[in-house]
């Protein structure tokens, strides 16, 4: 995540990471709240094969961006979108 605010026109939740294991227990979570200025930051989170990534962000078309940094192949993305972890991958569940 890069240094500032996400987005200052939107005073809620602007956008979201959920990570959820297995069973469904959430391993993960993180909101931004558009006008709350957040630091320079990377996590890293262990995953498996079955866990879930759903991503919510409200302006998904515009300035969102998922990509395989292994390959620079781009993701299907939208305003909530979920992935599967299956075999090194990562599969759009919906």
């Amino acid at each position: 995540m890069k240094n500032g605010n996400s987005h200052v026109d939107f005073i809620d939740s602007y956008a979201s990471i959920l990570i959820q294991n297995t069973k469904k227990e959430t391993i993960y979570s993180k909101d931004f709240i558009g006008t709350t200025n957040y630091p320079k930051n990377s996590e890293i989170v262990a995953l498996e094969e079955g866990t879930l990534i759903t991503f919510k962000y409200l302006e998904a078309t515009d300035r969102l961006q998922i990509v395989n940094t292994e390959n620079e192949a781009k993701l299907q993305k939208g305003t909530s979108v979920t992935y599967e972890v299956v075999a090194s991958a990562l599969k759009k569940i919906s």
